[in-house]
């Protein structure tokens, strides 16, 4: 539903920030992701490009990758003044 509302116009980029191999057939991915041309949405229901991490667990069965586990977060800056106001997710 929401692809065909808020989100029929947008586009969205991703990018693999982290990999790890947990066992022959078993990985975890982190990926980041950026959503433009989107209607108002997120946290801070905006038209901004949002930014987000996705985690993985994937498998590989008989050659084809499988997402067996998925979580996504939006990231969002830390307000000024915060102590990590210096690291950035985007």
């Amino acid at each position: 539903m929401l692809h065909q509302t808020i989100f029929r116009e947008s586009a969205m980029e991703l990018r693999l920030a982290a990999f790890k191999q947990v066992n022959t057939d078993v990985s975890i991915l982190h990926v980041k992701w950026r959503m433009a041309g989107h209607d108002a949405s997120g946290v801070e229901e905006t038209t901004e490009p949002r930014h987000g991490v996705w985690s993985w667990v994937v498998r590989d069965r008989n050659g084809r990758v499988e997402i067996v586990s998925s979580h996504n977060t939006d990231t969002l800056p830390a307000p000024p003044g915060h102590p990590l106001e210096h690291l950035t997710l985007r």
